[in-house]
């Protein structure tokens, strides 16, 4: 099924290291978020265990296109996951503001949705 250096080639070198970015600011936000951004942080932990588990399912049938659904889902989960964070950490730091980090957090995940939808399932 592969060694450990095709591996490390892949998630620290390879088309997969958007995604090890991505499970690591996404560790950080559930370690530091609170209330409505650590919802915002699980419900994408949530379609991305689900992006996981279709990759590891098209790795294990050996599929030749196993890792695309990751490798395109990543970018935005990435980015989406930076926003909740850093609205959240905003938001932590300025209190006052809360609304304003509120409404970045409630467009940032439906955004992340909705590009999901129009890439994967647009017929």
């Amino acid at each position: 099924m592969g060694d450990v250096t095709s591996w490390n080639a892949f998630f620290l070198g390879g088309w997969g290291t958007v995604f090890s970015a991505y499970v690591v600011i996404q560790a950080l936000a559930l370690c530091t978020l609170r209330q409505q951004f650590l919802k915002a942080a699980l419900i994408l932990l949530g379609v991305m265990l689900v992006v996981g588990l279709i990759t590891i399912i098209g790795y294990r049938g050996q599929s030749n296109l196993w890792p695309i659904l990751l490798v395109l889902t990543s970018p935005i989960a990435l980015l989406a996951v930076a926003i909740i964070e850093i609205a959240g950490l905003r938001a932590r730091a300025h209190p006052h503001r809360e609304l304003f980090t509120a409404i970045t957090v409630g467009v940032a995940v439906p955004a992340f949705l909705l590009i999901g939808r129009v890439l994967f399932f647009a017929p």
